[in-house]
């Protein structure tokens, strides 16, 4: 397939959403739409990628500038493949004490070359080429 068969253009106005878990607030972002098919099957591989940190009462960063530092490290994450040829983002929650992200992406090895060596991220990669969690969110968004 070639790059140009993979065209999706990488919308960054995300769904914003609110949710409780555990009696707390989930702030969560996703994609509006599930790319199509032929995209999907390029980026098989789910990438989760969670950043845990000192949370207060209601599960959110106690500090501002952890939350400064998670929104900022997405931007990081967007320039370690700023054209999304090895992977795409998809979903993002913060709450319960964790920033995670949902990545898609071509190729778990490729993926994890483009990551700073680093201890504050916790990496975990499975095969996921229907992009089902993404499926299962916006259907209960649209439900």
């Amino acid at each position: 397939m070639q790059p140009e068969d993979l065209q999706h253009q990488a919308n960054h106005d995300w769904l914003l959403l609110r949710s409780v878990s555990e009696g707390r607030p989930c702030f969560l972002g996703i994609i509006p739409e599930l790319p199509p098919e032929k995209v999907r099957a390029a980026y098989p591989h789910k990438i989760t990628v969670v950043v845990t940190y000192e949370a207060d009462e209601k599960g959110l960063p106690v500090y501002a500038d952890d939350l400064e530092a998670l929104n900022a490290l997405e931007g990081d994450f967007r320039e370690w493949d700023p054209q999304e040829q090895v992977f795409r983002f998809a979903l993002r929650s913060t709450g319960l004490g964790q920033r995670r992200w949902v990545l898609y992406a071509t190729d778990v090895d490729k993926m994890e070359a483009l990551v700073p060596e680093n201890d504050f991220l916790d990496i975990e990669a499975e095969h996921d080429p229907t992009w089902a969690e993404v499926a299962s969110v916006l259907a209960g968004v649209r439900a």
